[in-house]
């Protein structure tokens, strides 16, 4: 239902003459995923994943509301900070200009492999989220601090150790939440997951949900960045079709500021006739389990994920594997791990959710 009232909304908004709609998977896949990324019209999208720091939206009510958050935890009010919402909402940029006000205190992000110096200790982050954690503690002492876990999927490599690691998790920060500000961002599949296992409203005593952006907001800025980039001397310039161009991605982005970014780049390639075709929808439904599993948990382990069934499942399931990575549906993102294309995981996810 979800596909036939999106493509249905497509045909009223695209020329028909200028129509050329994916006919399958691998179609849709490559417009999708191949867009050209480094065209003067798309790099200020492109730098850093779709919003980086160089693409701010502002976002008065969230952002203020976070920043009060903040002054109660200074004044002595423990508890962290959660930020929710689907791939491409911009919780990453929220936690970035948070940052930006919140200058005078050390802020360390846990990245793996990412060496940070805390206090005068230097050491490298490990994949171990707990123990990364710990260390930082450790070092830090007694003193204030921020610590940021951005995307707390990707730490969890799976389902099997999800509950531990997200329970020492909880419990490091009701231990140290009075000196250390915790700032967590989290899938909206993970975050329901953990609503059901554990008493978030206690650990985290600021929710926040980055899912939408009006209209509004994105069509200006779309057209902002556009304008910018643009050569206005060019007697192929035509600034109505900036405005053309961002009504379409605002329309069908359904609030994601992320999405309307990778919209907005496929549709300046050349790529005018947007439209998910049902063999795509029947690739997701026929390997839901799997893709719901890598859509919460970010990369699993190849090995992990055939443990979840039984040894008359697992030849199914290889197979299974071996087809979504062929039409770049999933992609391994390290040796032995798998995990959604992360240019198709916000479709996939509505896909999956209706």
């Amino acid at each position: 239902a979800w596909i036939n009232t999106w493509n249905n909304f497509v045909a009223t908004i695209i020329p028909k003459s200028t129509r050329e709609y994916p006919q399958d998977t691998t179609d849709f896949v490559k417009m999708m995923t191949q867009f050209n990324p480094v065209s003067d019209m798309n790099t200020l999208f492109m730098r850093k994943g779709f919003l980086g720091t160089s693409f701010t939206v502002a976002r008065e009510g969230i952002e203020s509301s976070m920043q009060k958050h903040f002054e109660k935890w200074r004044e002595g009010f423990g508890g962290g900070l959660m930020i929710q919402g689907p791939t491409g909402c911009g919780k990453s940029n929220l936690i970035g200009k948070l940052q930006l006000l919140l200058e005078d205190l050390p802020s360390y992000s846990v990245i793996p492999n990412q060496s940070i110096d805390v206090r005068g200790h230097k050491f490298l982050i490990p994949h171990d989220l707990i123990t990364a954690v710990k260390t930082i503690v450790k070092y830090q002492d007694i003193s204030k601090c921020i610590v940021i876990i951005d995307d707390l999927e990707s730490y969890l490599n799976g389902p099997e150790n999800a509950y531990d690691v997200i329970d020492q998790l909880i419990d490091l920060i009701r231990r140290y939440s009075h000196r250390i500000y915790f700032i967590v961002a989290v899938n909206d599949r993970l975050s329901d997951k953990m609503s059901q296992f554990f008493d978030i409203d206690n650990v985290f005593t600021k929710v926040v949900n980055a899912a939408k952006i009006t209209d509004q907001t994105i069509k200006d800025a779309l057209v902002t960045r556009a304008l910018a980039v643009a050569n206005h001397e060019d007697n192929n310039y035509n600034g109505d079709s900036f405005y053309n161009n961002a009504n379409i991605a605002t329309n069908i982005c359904e609030g994601n500021i992320g999405y309307a970014m990778q919209l907005w780049c496929i549709i300046n390639s050349g790529m005018m006739g947007y439209r998910m075709p049902s063999e795509f929808e029947d690739s997701v439904l026929r390997h839901r389990h799997l893709l719901k599993t890598l859509m919460t948990f970010g990369a699993i382990k190849a090995y992990d994920v055939l443990q979840m069934y039984d040894e008359v499942q697992q030849q199914k399931v290889r197979s299974d594997i071996a087809y979504l990575l062929q039409t770049k549906i999933v992609e391994r993102p390290t040796e032995g791990f798998l995990s959604i294309n992360r240019l198709l995981r916000y479709p996939i996810d509505k896909i999956l959710n209706s």
